[in-house]
């Protein structure tokens, strides 16, 4: 998937609000990024319920769990630094980050949001195992911010 360009103000606050999911290779690609032991990695990072998908045909809904950055107590992501307005590892953001932009059209989004989750499940044993660490580090984004777990599902605007 392309890099998305745009980093204006509406587009920065995703960073503030809804830190992006990430794929096994983006775990590897952090990692090199910032020469740092996944101990260190793994305390920037959160396991998420991730997004709630349906079957049009059948009405099942299933969910596949993500891996995303920490928040901050702010909410803000655990990279994004607020005196700079800059992501400190926007070189190797994650796809959540990097794909998605505040202007792109609904479609756009939906074939960006299946196209990451499709990534997240070739490797999905890999990538599991990785989020199951997480889960016993810490709960979800959500929980330990005390907040309601987010309901998302491919019908929800990005």
């Amino acid at each position: 998937m392309k890099r998305t360009k745009c980093a204006c103000k509406a587009c920065q606050e995703f960073c503030k609000t809804i830190p992006g999911m990430l794929t096994y290779e983006d775990l590897i690609e952090i990692q090199k990024y910032l020469q740092c032991s996944l101990v260190r990695l793994n305390s920037k990072l959160r396991s998420s319920q991730g997004a709630l998908l349906g079957n049009p045909i059948t009405g099942e809904t299933y969910r596949i769990g993500t891996i995303v950055p920490a928040q901050k107590p702010n909410g803000t992501c655990v990279w994004w630094d607020e005196q700079t307005g800059l992501c400190e590892i926007h070189p190797v953001a994650p796809y959540g980050c990097r794909v998605f932009d505040a202007h792109m059209s609904k479609e756009d989004g939906d074939t960006k949001v299946i196209f990451g989750l499709q990534k997240i499940q070739r490797l999905s044993i890999l990538y599991n195992i990785r989020r199951n660490q997480l889960q016993k580090i810490g709960s979800t984004p959500e929980e330990r911010r005390g907040l309601p777990t987010p309901r998302r599902n491919l019908d929800d605007n990005y």
